[in-house]
């Protein structure tokens, strides 16, 4: 999660400072509606949470990386009317979150 929310942090950045190369894909985030730049930075700011969660409570971090991936899911419909790479590099890091929270509450449960 921590991957794909510095790669869309990138273009996140360029929404306010216009640093990246005018190519068609990046012309085309600048001309979409405020909605999807905002779930877009929505993204980014979730995503973020969810790496310093998954440390600190894993359920809560598994929770915002659901959150993360469904705010990421509309916007690239919204921006590109399809899913990318980084959808689906989201869904396995959701799988191996989910996998995390399992093992956690196995083992804990175990200890018990």
């Amino acid at each position: 999660m921590g991957f794909a929310t510095f790669l869309h942090s990138l273009v996140a950045f360029d929404l306010v400072l216009n640093f990246l190369p005018a190519t068609p894909e990046i012309r085309a985030l600048w001309a979409v509606d405020g909605s999807v730049k905002a779930l877009w930075l929505c993204f980014v700011a979730v995503g973020s949470s969810t790496v310093i969660a998954f440390g600190r409570a894993p359920r809560a971090g598994f929770a915002l990386s659901l959150l993360a991936t469904g705010c990421l899911y509309f916007a690239s419909i919204g921006l590109w009317h399809e899913i990318k790479g980084g959808f689906w590099i989201c869904i396995a890091a959701n799988l191996v979150a989910a996998w995390g929270v399992w093992s956690n509450r196995a083992g804990s449960s175990a200890a018990a």
